[in-house]
């Protein structure tokens, strides 16, 4: 996937370009550059979502990855839901590497005692 996203740069001007005929005009504008950078986005939003999987190599991401994506959950629920035989350090540092790949999301809701934290899979 890399590989793909890395060529952004001149895939953004040819689908410029493109939008810039489809306008039968001679000259790009900074409309036609706006409007395939939007497309680019999506294009790679839609490329991370489909081959999020596949750059989750860490076997405790997946198998937080796939807890959540059923049901989102808190710390303790992940750690019940792996029979409790992961390190709970291990576990918060793994869901802070998914936070910071934008793979997971963190909801924090108050109550009247300590606030209640639920993780959940970031869905584009």
């Amino acid at each position: 996937m890399g590989a793909v996203l890395e060529r952004a740069p001149a895939l953004v001007l040819r689908l410029a370009m493109l939008h810039c005929l489809a306008d039968c005009m001679e000259k790009l504008t900074p409309k036609h550059l706006e409007t395939a950078i939007m497309a680019w986005d999506y294009c790679e939003k839609s490329a991370r979502y489909i081959f999020a999987d596949k750059d989750v190599k860490n076997p405790l991401a997946k198998k937080i990855m796939e807890l959540l994506t059923v049901q989102p959950s808190s710390l303790t629920g992940i750690h019940k839901a792996l029979g409790n035989h992961a390190d709970g350090k291990n576990i918060q540092s793994t869901l802070k590497s998914l936070m910071e790949r934008n793979k997971v999301i963190v909801d924090r809701t108050r109550t009247p005692g300590r606030s209640k934290t639920i993780y959940r899979v970031v869905i584009l």
